[in-house]
């Protein structure tokens, strides 16, 4: 031990600090209790992980149901076509043999038929045979896909 004086001139022993201890006033031996800073800190991680937890499940979760699906259809494609009234039965019938299709129903009282194709099984593109309908118009007043 050191003696240092104190201001009585006296003389007062100081411990010295063991040798293992380093320069910068000792190292703590590890030992298994937190500091008090540990603590807070595992419980806000613990916090995270559960609202990581949390916000990932919702994404799993089914949105609101916003009612029943629409209907698909089942068959055929079919159109609904207005003629132009000075079409001709005769050009009429030409351009339905060209296009492949025949008359289901109509006129309604709008005036309007439902077309089919004659031969469902090598009908054409519904896309295509409305771009072909809606290009003849000195014949067909509107064209559009029929519903089921």
């Amino acid at each position: 031990m050191e003696q240092e004086s104190d201001s009585s001139g006296g003389r007062t022993e100081v411990p010295q600090m063991p040798a293992s201890a380093g320069a910068a006033g000792g190292k703590r031996e590890a030992t298994s209790q937190r500091t008090p800073y540990q603590a807070p800190l595992l419980t806000v991680a613990l916090a995270a992980l559960v609202l990581v937890v949390a916000l990932g499940e919702l994404a799993f979760l089914p949105g609101p149901n916003p009612g029943p699906a629409p209907e698909v259809a089942t068959g055929p494609i079919r159109y609904r076509v207005v003629f132009a009234s000075d079409a001709r039965a005769a050009d009429i019938g030409d351009l339905l043999a060209n296009e492949g299709l025949s008359v289901l129903s109509g006129p309604d009282p709008e005036g309007a038929y439902v077309l089919g194709a004659v031969d469902p099984a090598h009908a054409r593109s519904s896309v295509e045979v409305l771009r072909r309908l809606q290009a003849r118009n000195d014949l067909v007043r509107s064209s559009g896909l029929a519903p089921h």
